[in-house]
């Protein structure tokens, strides 16, 4: 059971989640040292906690490993902070992924965490405490705050898609260093969301291309499968014989990965439409189903038919071969 201390710091982690949600700022995330320890707490005490069993006592302690993440980017050159830095945290946060359930994905951040339920039924980088702890977060090093890292008044604050004049900002190096080490750890079958209505659906350049795809290890992974969704009524504008998932196959294939691609599979397709069922595509599965349903449940009517009546038989055959 959860100390009190560590409930109040869970409660206040929600409600300054809902404040930074609720009041979008281009600034760094305020209070981000509470946030952190707050999430690391609310992720092992709640969210996950079997996912903890394989730490050891020293990285059970959320506050150290907070400290790791923040100590990793305060005081460094704002646009040039080395991803080794982040080694100490990713290490104090790392833990035991199963296999054939690792997921990566382009273009779908509200699809895929929809699909993956917090990890109950697949497992992003997000999903991880690694990913969970800092996911959304704004930060930067800011050498000239007594902290060593952004404040209010500290601008501009170099985000994740600001790289152009701020190459390696601690957002974006974070994310290659998690992203590298999540991706360097999957296993068996892996799966990889990307988004069906987008001009391209696999970027050469996005950041999946970049820094997920090289480090997914040959011979550990043996299967990927490619899922292409969109929001029901938005256009298609990339199938799976698209030639930017050609690529991604090719790709794979140099790895002896094998490749599978599904469009829209139906449970992503029903997630979707549970979210938004006035679509005309939502209308066809949700009925399309429902006929089904209709059809099995006709025949499992037929089938407890059948076993009652040859019940009855045998009762009746028993009895009549009985002296």
């Amino acid at each position: 059971m959860p100390s009190s201390r560590g409930l109040l710091v869970i409660t206040c982690v929600l409600a300054l989640d809902l404040m930074t949600s609720a009041c979008p700022s281009s600034g760094p995330t305020p209070d981000l040292l509470s946030l952190v320890t707050g999430r690391c707490l609310q992720f092992s005490t709640f969210l996950n906690p079997a996912a903890m069993c394989d730490v050891t006592t020293r990285r059970q302690n959320c506050s150290e490993m907070a400290d790791l993440f923040i100590s990793a980017f305060a005081f460094q050159d704002v646009c040039n902070i080395s991803i080794s830095r982040y080694d100490e945290f990713l290490e104090a946060t790392n833990h035991w992924i199963p296999a054939d359930k690792s997921v990566f994905w382009e273009g779908v951040y509200d699809f895929v965490h929809l699909y993956t339920e917090m990890g109950k039924r697949a497992i992003t980088l997000e999903d991880t405490l690694t990913g969970y702890m800092i996911d959304r977060l704004r930060f930067c090093a800011d050498p000239g705050q007594p902290s060593g890292i952004g404040g209010p008044s500290t601008h501009p604050c170099p985000s994740f898609e600001e790289t152009d004049g701020c190459p390696w900002n601690a957002e974006f190096a974070f994310w290659t260093a998690a992203s590298q080490n999540f991706a360097s750890k999957a296993r068996g079958t892996v799966s990889i969301m990307l988004n069906a209505s987008a001009d391209v659906a696999f970027p050469p350049n996005s950041f999946f291309a970049q820094w997920e795809l090289p480090h997914l290890k040959a011979g550990e992974v043996s299967e990927a499968n490619i899922l292409l969704v969109h929001t029901p009524g938005h256009a298609v504008k990339e199938t799976c014989q698209g030639p930017s998932i050609t690529d991604l196959k090719r790709r794979l294939a140099t790895k002896n990965i094998s490749a599978t691609c599904r469009e829209n599979p139906r449970d992503v397709l029903w997630l979707l439409c549970w979210e938004d069922p006035s679509h005309t595509e939502c209308r066809e599965i949700i009925s399309d189903d429902t006929n089904a349903a209709s059809v099995g449940k006709s025949c499992l009517s037929v089938l407890s038919t059948l076993v009652m009546l040859t019940g009855i038989f045998l009762i009746v055959h028993i009895s009549q071969t009985t002296p």
